[in-house]
């Protein structure tokens, strides 16, 4: 795939993520208390973290349980839009394969600042976005699981995981500055090909 293509692309994803026009309105938590396994979100939504022992084994479970109208989603990666098109439950197996096992643990999301997506129901629309989670594993055990902070759009509309305060949802007249420009790259490098050949 050339520049050209490349560019097309990125303007066309942008202007179909920012379709609605939402004016996004970004909110963040944290730094979080070291330690921090519970936090809560606006119209009574929860999410926390649970480590759980599997009786009658060496197995452990690090789940997310959400409740208030909460839901939680799977462990995605930084850049993923997190909105409606995400699948979310009341409670995530955060490792996948659902256990710790000790010793010999593998963990598939072990290491800092994770991101679990996230939606919750906020004056009567659903909103979404991320919360930042460390979960440290050794042969020995899990030593450390504990949530940074979190951050949402309170309008509605879909965030990008990891992205912060910067709006996943740009301006409609952002979008048409973003399309125009990346069809005027378009025809200008059709103009150098043609007049090269």
């Amino acid at each position: 795939m050339n520049n050209t293509q490349q560019t097309l692309k990125l303007a066309l994803a942008a202007a179909t993520l920012g379709a609605t026009g939402a004016q996004a309105a970004i909110v963040n938590s944290g730094p979080e208390a070291a330690g921090t396994t519970n936090v809560a979100l606006p119209d009574s939504g929860q999410i926390s973290l649970n480590l759980f022992s599997i009786s009658g084994s060496n197995l452990w479970e690090l789940d997310a349980q959400a409740s208030g109208g909460a839901n939680v989603g799977f462990v995605v990666s930084a850049g993923t839009v997190i909105g409606s098109g995400t699948s979310f439950a009341s409670t995530t197996n955060i490792d996948k394969v659902n256990q710790f096992e000790t010793p010999g643990i593998v963990a598939l999301h072990n290491g800092d600042g994770q991101l679990l997506p996230f939606e919750f129901m906020d004056n009567g629309h659903m909103d979404y976005g991320y919360l930042s989670f460390d979960a440290q594993a050794t042969a020995g055990g899990v030593t450390r699981y504990q949530i940074d902070g979190f951050t949402y759009d309170d309008s509605g509309a879909g965030v990008i995981a990891g992205a912060g305060a910067v709006s996943s949802v740009p301006e409609p007249g952002s979008l048409s500055m973003l399309a125009a420009g990346a069809l005027g790259l378009l025809a200008y490098r059709r103009r150098q090909h043609a007049s090269r050949a």
